[in-house]
């Protein structure tokens, strides 16, 4: 197999803060924000609802065991896609799930809403995380990739206690209507950024078990 794309990709400037970067970086923190906005509240929001204890920890774990087992899958599904268009997709489904948690109340259908957020929610993070890679130099690519990460443990801090202090002062329904419209204005942020896919050489076949490991 030849060199890849990032290998053949023109660097002008040796820089990890450019512009576009600055707004994947920017988009990162807010997109998770909004999705970890909603995990502590889970379980509070299943009883509320009028499902048991039993059932309320298991419909608050869907969204990351979903996450957890689509991770090898999304890997495999995002270098065959373009990365701008997989995060645009899986915002949306991030804004009408959302508003889908204020009408779900039936916890069947909650469930459902908790599985569909955990595979937005995987494809989303990989595809975000080969996005930023558009805009690093080669040369600093693992630094880039530190700075994604920080993105990832800044959302993590802030969304929970943005969503508790949301949920304790305004209600569950503010911190739904919160999290639509912070996915709304990250789409707005992903449209402004100038991408042009780059022609990835992958192996082509079907997505087994060996292709996965």
């Amino acid at each position: 197999m030849g060199e890849s794309s990032l290998e053949k990709r023109p660097l002008k400037e040796d820089k990890v803060w450019t512009l576009p970067f600055i707004m994947v970086f920017i988009n990162s923190v807010v997109l998770n924000s909004s999705t970890w906005a909603i995990v502590p509240l889970m379980s509070s929001y299943c009883v509320e609802i009028g499902a048991g204890l039993k059932t309320a920890s298991v419909v608050a774990s869907l969204m990351s065991l979903t996450a957890m087992f689509l991770r090898p899958v999304s890997g495999f599904v995002v270098d065959r896609m373009n990365r701008k268009k997989l995060i645009l997709i899986t915002t949306s489904a991030n804004v009408v799930l959302a508003i889908l948690h204020i009408l779900a109340r039936d916890i069947r259908l909650l469930a459902v809403c908790r599985v569909l957020q955990g595979i937005a929610f995987s494809f989303q993070g990989v595809a975000m995380m080969a996005f930023s890679t558009s805009f690093l130099p080669l040369s600093r690519i693992g630094e880039g990739m530190g700075w994604m990460a920080l993105a990832n443990v800044i959302s993590q801090s802030i969304g929970p206690a943005v969503g508790l202090y949301l949920k304790d002062n305004f209600g569950f329904y503010a911190c739904f209507i919160f999290c639509a419209v912070v996915c709304s204005i990250s789409l707005l942020i992903i449209n402004f950024i100038p991408y042009k896919e780059e022609k990835r050489e992958v192996r082509r076949g079907k997505l087994t078990l060996d292709s996965i490991i």
